[in-house]
């Protein structure tokens, strides 16, 4: 029987920027989750589709919400109904993992190396 899932909480996404330049990329090294490697192999591989960087808030939930395993949730699946889930997450109490002004400092570094700053 499969562990129940906890989801700790929750993201925003705060800004969508697509890039096609390696160098725009580099800027960005140890702000994406992907390695060099991967980014400059992806970016090589499907040249007509840029990759998108997404800039995300994290928040952690007050409660963590755990909900019981179901087999729809396994395998190559892209999105599935979870029963337990607010419809918008920012409804349920949640506090920022990054205080408003450490997150504006790393927005900043990643608005500068995207050009957007």
């Amino acid at each position: 029987m499969a562990k129940p899932l906890t989801i700790p909480g929750w993201a925003e996404v705060v800004e969508s920027v697509t890039v096609t330049e390696p160098d725009i990329l580099a800027a960005l090294d140890g702000k994406l989750i992907w390695s060099s490697d991967y980014v400059e192999t992806r970016l090589k591989w499907k040249q007509r589709d840029p990759l998108w960087v997404l800039v995300l808030r994290a928040h952690r939930y007050d409660e963590p919400i755990t909900i019981a395993w179901d087999d729809a949730y396994g395998g190559c699946t892209s999105w599935v109904d979870i029963a337990g889930l607010p419809a918008d997450p920012a409804d349920r109490p949640s506090t920022p993992a990054l205080t408003d002004v450490a997150f504006a400092a790393r927005k900043k570094g990643v608005d500068e190396a995207l050009g957007t700053a």
